[in-house]
């Protein structure tokens, strides 16, 4: 089962038949993977994105979720906001992907997230949530209450990125709470943040956990690095 639900969205319109509760559901599945993008900017074009809640959801083997909002490329430049990003999958050899407000060339990107969760059952899986990087001379701007990355299983991996610069680009991150958690054996977590190879970085950040139950296990943690 292949799912996507939006709660109404900000100057857009609505996609799909009408639920109750005053929200919007579509369901997508084209080679068993779930995709959305909004609010992305190209050339010098400016786009604004609000939601109070995207949810993805998937059970079976091989699947993907990819959650793309208020990238930019060129010199273009984007707001996002939304309350909560939630990716669900139960099976194994899956893949969730989130890129929120990354920045390429010379754009501007600003996103408030409340909240980020990401889980999954099954072994060989994959996490990936990257939020406000840049690169070139770009700017991002990132506030983000949570991001919470969840596991079971064995050979699993868990990445977060926030705000890098390459380039010349600069971010500044505000992050209250990152946590990963695996059951499983040989599984891997990672978190970096503010790292930047010439740009320039301001990271504040709350409280990071990482925790793995099983054997064979690799936990990483890569703050503010040039």
């Amino acid at each position: 089962m292949d799912c996507v639900r939006l709660s109404t969205v900000a100057g857009g319109k609505p996609v799909g038949p009408r639920r109750g509760g005053g929200t919007v559901a579509a369901g997508l599945a084209l080679a068993a993977a779930a995709a959305i993008w909004s609010g992305g900017a190209a050339a010098q074009a400016t786009a604004s994105f609000q939601a109070g809640a995207i949810e993805q959801a998937q059970d079976g083997a091989m699947n993907r979720q990819d959650m793309n909002l208020g990238n930019t490329s060129g010199q273009a430049s984007s707001s996002v906001s939304a309350g909560s990003l939630k990716q669900d999958q139960s099976g194994s050899m899956n893949v969730q992907r989130l890129d929120v407000g990354d920045a390429a060339g010379s754009g501007r990107t600003r996103v408030d997230l409340g909240s980020v969760l990401q889980q999954q059952s099954g072994s060989m899986n994959q996490q990936a949530a990257r939020v406000g990087n840049v690169t070139g001379n770009a700017r991002s701007e990132v506030s983000v209450g949570q991001i919470v990355q969840s596991q079971s299983g064995a050979l699993n991996t868990q990445q977060v990125e926030l705000g890098n610069a390459s380039g010349d680009g600069s971010s500044k991150v505000r992050v209250g709470r990152i946590v990963q958690t695996q059951d499983g054996s040989l599984g891997s977590e990672q978190v970096a943040i503010g790292n930047a190879a010439s740009g320039s970085t301001r990271v504040t950040v709350g409280d990071i956990y990482q925790a793995q139950h099983g054997l064979g296990g690799n936990l990483k943690v890569d703050i503010g690095n040039r």
